[in-house]
């Protein structure tokens, strides 16, 4: 009797044990199963996280870049807005300058009125000197058509003053290192005397 009840208590323990380690196992099974959403779960935000990152990284260049284009043009449109300034206050200067040069007929007239348009003409000046014009009278150099315009030739009897500028018409100016307006000039040109008597001949 006591074997029977012996045998009968062992195979309930034995039940017992499978049906946990039953449970057990489907914890397991659930568990590795759970680790493996999780995993698959993160990978999608990384992978997300990476294009949101790629994204904003992009947009933030392009503000940057878009940036730097209008701050750019802006700078330009600027600087354009200055030359035409300069250029539409160049022809005024030219007039005092005609008239001060021409020292005969100025002189003649008033002192204070002379005063006065002087002071005028050097207000002109400092004005574009603010604004980095500067003028350049290129007597004596070398002709050089990016910086002068010819307007005509003067026959010299140096050879060396051959090509050279002779005089100059009218100034130009520079501004920022860039020609605002090329000066106007009479070039030298020399012609030996004895190749021209022969031609005349």
């Amino acid at each position: 009797m006591d074997s029977r009840k012996k045998e009968q208590d062992e195979t309930e323990d034995d039940v017992t044990f499978e049906e946990n380690y039953d449970e057990d196992t489907d914890t397991a099974i659930d568990s590795k199963r759970n680790i493996k959403k999780i995993k698959d779960k993160l990978k999608e935000c990384q992978r997300e996280k990476g294009e949101y990152m790629e994204g904003w990284q992009r947009a933030k260049s392009d503000l940057v870049n878009i940036r730097r284009k209008y701050e750019k043009e802006a700078q330009e449109a600027g600087e354009a807005s200055e030359r035409n300034f300069a250029k539409r206050i160049l022809p005024i200067l030219d007039s005092f300058s005609m008239a001060i040069s021409n020292r005969k007929s100025w002189e003649e007239l008033p002192e204070e009125w002379r005063k006065g348009m002087e002071n005028i003409h050097n207000q002109l000046i400092k004005v574009l000197k603010e604004y980095n014009v500067l003028p350049f009278s290129p007597l004596n150099e070398s002709f050089d058509p990016f910086f002068h315009e010819a307007v005509g030739t003067v026959e010299v009897n140096e050879s060396h003053k051959d090509g050279l500028i002779v005089e100059v018409v009218q100034e130009g100016y520079i501004m920022e290192g860039e020609i605002l307006r090329t000066a106007k000039v009479k070039v030298g040109e020399y012609i030996d005397k004895e190749e021209k008597d022969e031609t005349e001949n």
